[in-house]
């Protein structure tokens, strides 16, 4: 190609341009198929590659510049991959591959030949394999004729050269047609006279013109499809391309009658009648030769209309059949089927009514909610809703149409428009009227003049499958129902229209109940505690609750509600042995008010300053009148809006025994309570009768001291030597009231005279730990007046230096820890309680806690008040019996009884006045042992072993959880003769 260039420019006289290149090289390339004899006979979709050789050569000048390959792929044949499927192999040989439309695969050689230039190098080949495959959709025509794939080679310093491999591809001849059918519409009402039509059609299929092609319907003639679809006559024809003439021949008692071939329009056989035609057959012929070409098609279009037998017949499957015809050969033949599918006329629809809630009192209003729903698979006309249903109409009797409701108003999705007609009552006679909406989601007013008594409400527009219509109303009942129950069954129609003939129709339905307006209602008591002392002034509780029983017990609320004490003020005596003093936390509903009266033996009366009292009522004292003359006491609540149902009220009073009735003695005390309401029976409850046992002055409940004290030690033993730490327990109760003043001590009535024989001689008191509210629920109620040693050095009673008490002890007490010095000088201690002097803030709505002015707190039937004492056994007595130091072993004598036992007592005295005498007391007495600790082989200390471990935890309080001041992490032992 260089040398060519070259040559042309001399020839004109021009000159060669610097840069160009002579034809100094040749390239050399072959084609064939591995195998193959060129013309091989080849088959459509038959797969094969073309194998290309190229060479260069170039001896004097290095290579071939810019060599490359093209090999375009013939018609006919399909490249068979992508440029990745295309193989080169070759020696030291780099080429890149890439495809180019359409179809060309091109192969550059692009080896470094020096001085700038690429190529391929001298004496180097390359083989290509290119894979293909005959298309298969080569036409028939092309059969015989060969394809001939050719290849060029090039390079810019070559000539360029070619090489072509022929096949030959052989098409058979296929024949065949493609048929297709379909209903239009594909179904439609199981009912005579429903119209649809057939559309039938046939392609070519085959891979060569024909001369016909033939659709047969059915291609069973057994299946008689047109048993239950009639020919209506109407046949639309369209001929495939090449065609000119069509015949039609029908199937008329099992027997062909063949029409004749002609040009359109398409017409039956003259002599038969459309319904009596059992299947049909339409040839589409070319008049002047196989020019029917591939893929060329025919169809006919023929009206049908459903027989009475279609009302049983189920979905028809329908199955068509199409041949091809060219010279004497026939396809066979192609088959498809449709199925039209016939439906009942009754479509479904949904329903629903509620009435919400569906238990009222009678005069109060109920919503009902009514929903249609179209759940058919059809678009509907119209879906109407009809309330009442066919049933009773409890509209036009027990219940009044109130009115449409103001939310949950729901047109169906695709309605357009609301016709409501409504039944109205006006002077006796019944009327209807007619009222429209064409905004969706508003509904038309019901008329004002009139009862409603009944309607029909129907959406119409393209309402779609899944639409649903929501129409919610009020209902009022009757508040002057004389029966109990009343039921009110009710239920609705609703119905629904599609094009074609379809309709849907269901109901629904609910019941209402409603019951007569009434009251009812129950009383509770309870005394506490349920034993007292025979003590005038004693505390008492009564806890009175009313309870207005929840629907439908009571039905309706009640504007007044009377909770009294005692049930019957004239056969009572209760008011004769206790005074009343107070309303303790007493509540009131919000939405009342609470007068307190009281009965003085001929009227009630009501209490100054406790009349239209509101909210929460604390603790309040009668006046003096009504401790003294009352012989009953009532709590009055009053609302206009009525107390509803299931409403508690909790009235709570305070007494205090009477100075004349000391003596032991049981009384019972009954409480009774009412309600009434406008239009309502008034209602009464039950009497509840509790008692009280009041025991003998002196005693406490059931006879048993008024006070009472039981002492423990947290555990019966303690080892000798150690140190060793321990827990006394003192636990303490008042059972009455008025105690202005408590003593509790450890021990009972301590002296250095008594020394010897006490705890204190064998063990030093440490810590008092705190009391809080939680281990002592009372203490909230009291006080610590003060705390106090009893000093053997100068045998008396002396305040705790650091006393945090009385003001760090109000309701609480923190504790306190013995100095050094105290716990070497204390044998014995004592807690002083006393009243809070702010119990009033505490008392908060607990009504059976302890009165103000009701001394300490007084204990339960039970309950019993913790005081703990953190103690540490000595290492030598306190006060040895010959005065010399003496060791605390499990040897000695350490009180007045065995070896080793330890007794100590502790005791509890009440007064009523502080500055006088006691009224009462009670003392305990719990004893521990001191046991051996073996002897270690290396000690050389007299008397028993000791022992001293070099890390040993003291035990945490049970209170605090905090290690005794006492504790240190490595305790050194007392010098001998210490008295710490």
């Amino acid at each position: 190609m260089a040398l060519l260039a070259a040559l042309l420019l001399l020839a004109t006289g021009q000159t060669l341009p610097a840069n160009a290149a002579p034809d100094n090289a040749t390239l050399e390339l072959s084609k064939v198929v591995t195998g193959w004899a060129e013309n091989t006979t080849v088959r459509p979709g038959q797969s094969f590659g073309y194998t290309l050789e190229l060479s260069c050569n170039n001896s004097n000048f290095g290579g071939c510049d810019d060599a490359f390959l093209l090999d375009p792929i013939p018609a006919g044949l399909l490249l068979d991959g992508d440029s990745a499927a295309i193989k080169v192999t070759g020696s030291g040989v780099a080429t890149r591959v890439r495809i180019e439309a359409p179809q060309t695969v091109r192969v550059d050689v692009i080896n470094d030949l020096g001085d700038g230039k690429v190529g391929m190098a001298h004496g180097t080949t390359i083989t290509v394999v290119v894979p293909v495959r005959v298309d298969p959709d080569l036409a028939q025509s092309a059969s015989g004729t060969p394809i001939i794939n050719t290849a060029t080679a090039d390079a810019t310093n070559a000539p360029n050269e070619e090489a072509s491999f022929p096949v030959k591809p052989e098409v058979p001849i296929v024949t065949a047609a493609v048929p297709a059918k379909s209903f239009d519409p594909e179904g439609g009402l199981a009912s005579t006279g429903v119209k649809t039509t057939l559309k039938a059609q046939a392609a070519n299929g085959s891979n060569v013109s024909v001369d016909a092609i033939t659709i047969t319907d059915p291609a069973d003639p057994t299946a008689k499809p047109f048993q239950h679809l009639a020919l209506t006559g109407a046949l639309d024809v369209k001929l495939p391309d090449g065609a000119e003439h069509v015949r039609v021949d029908v199937m008329v008692g099992g027997a062909w009658v063949e029409g004749t071939a002609g040009p359109l329009p398409a017409e039956l056989p003259d002599s038969v009648t459309p319904s009596d035609v059992e299947g049909i057959r339409l040839t589409f012929l070319s008049t002047d030769g196989p020019d029917i070409a591939p893929g060329a098609t025919g169809s006919f279009d023929l009206g049908l209309v459903s027989r009475p037998s279609i009302a049983t017949s189920g979905p028809i499957v329908n199955t068509i059949a199409a041949t091809v015809t060219v010279g004497e050969t026939t396809s066979t033949p192609g088959t498809t089927t449709a199925t039209y599918t016939p439906a009942a006329a009754d479509i479904p629809v949904a329903a629903t009514k509620t009435f919400t809630p569906d238990v009222i009192t009678a005069g109060k209003q109920s919503t009902v909610a009514l929903t249609a729903t179209n759940t058919s698979s059809h678009t509907l006309e119209t879906l109407t809703i009809t309330e009442p249903g066919s049933g009773a109409n409890p509209l036009a009797d027990t219940l009044t149409f109130a009115g449409w409701a103001t939310s949950g108003v729901q047109w169906p999705n695709g309605a357009t428009g609301l016709t409501v007609t409504y039944q109205v009552e006006r002077d006796g006679e019944i009327v209807t009227v007619t009222e429209a909406a064409d905004t969706p989601n508003t509904l038309p007013a019901a008329p004002a003049d009139g009862r409603v008594i009944g309607f029909t409400a129907t959406y119409s527009g393209a309402i779609v499958p899944g639409a649903e219509a929501k129409l919610p109303f009020t209902v009022s009942t009757d508040a002057a129902q004389a029966v109990d129950l009343a039921k009110h069954p009710n239920d609705i129609v609703v119905t629904s229209v599609a094009p074609g003939g379809y309709a849907g129709s269901t109901t629904a339905a609910d019941e209402l109940t409603t019951y007569k307006r009434r009251l009812d209602l129950e009383v509770g008591k309870k005394i506490s505690p349920s034993s007292i002392v025979g003590t005038a002034g004693e505390d008492v509780v009564v806890r009175l609750t009313g309870h207005l029983l929840p629907f439908p017990q009571s039905t309706t609320e009640a504007t007044t509600v009377i909770i009294s004490d005692p049930a019957d003020v004239a056969a009572d005596a209760w008011y004769d042995s206790f005074a009343p003093t107070r309303i303790a936390s007493t509540p009131v509903p919000t939405n009342a008010t609470l007068t307190v009266q009281y009965f003085d033996g001929t009227a009630w009366h009501d209490v100054e300053g406790m009349v239209g009292l509101t909210g929460g009522v604390p603790t309040v004292d009668f006046p003096a009148t009504v401790r003294d003359s009352a012989l009953g006491i009532r709590f009055v609540y009053e609302s206009t809006d009525g107390l509803a149902p299931d409403t508690r009220l909790a009235p709570n009073l305070g007494f205090e025994l009477r100075a004349t009735a000391t003596e032991p003695f049981t009384a019972a005390n009954c409480a009774a309570a009412s309600a009434a309401a406008d239009l309502v029976e008034p209602a009464d409850a039950a009497s509840p009768c509790p008692t009280i046992t009041v025991s003998p002055e002196g005693t406490g409940p059931g006879g048993g001291a008024p006070v009472t004290i039981d002492k423990s030690w947290a555990s019966s033993t303690i080892p000798q030597r150690l140190l060793a730490g321990t827990t006394v327990t003192l636990s303490w109760a008042t059972h009455r009231s008025n105690l202005g003043k408590v003593v509790v001590s450890d021990g009972a009535a301590p002296s250095a005279a008594t020394l010897p024989g006490s705890a204190f001689n064998s063990f030093d008191l440490l810590s008092i730990p705190a009391i809080w509210p939680s281990d002592d629920p009372l203490i909230a109620f009291d006080r610590v007046a003060r705390v106090e040693l009893y000093s053997l050095s100068r045998d008396a009673w002396v305040a705790k230096t650091g006393d945090p008490c009385p003001q760090g002890c109000d309701g609480q007490f923190p504790g306190v820890t013995l100095s050094d010095a105290e716990r070497a000088d204390t044998i014995g201690v004592r807690l002083v309680f006393e009243e809070s002097p702010t119990r009033i803030d505490r008392i908060q709505n607990d009504p059976e806690a302890p009165a103000v002015g009701s001394g300490v707190a007084r204990s339960l039937p039970g309950q019993s008040r913790p005081l703990k004492l953190t103690m540490r056994l000595r290492d030598e007595l306190r006060k040895s019996p010959s005065g010399a130091p003496e060791p605390v072993l499990y040897s000695s004598l350490l009180g007045t009884r065995q070896p080793g036992e330890v007794p100590n007592d502790a005791g509890v005295t009440g007064w009523t006045d502080p500055t006088g005498s006691p009224v009462a007391s009670d003392r305990d007495e719990a004893s521990i042992t001191v046991t051996d600790v073996p002897r270690p082989s290396s000690s050389t200390r007299p008397g028993a072993a000791a022992r001293w471990p070099s890390h040993r935890r003291a035990p945490r309080s049970r209170t605090s959880g905090r290690r005794p001041a006492w504790c240190s992490r490595r305790p050194t032992p007392p010098l001998r003769g210490s008295t710490s």
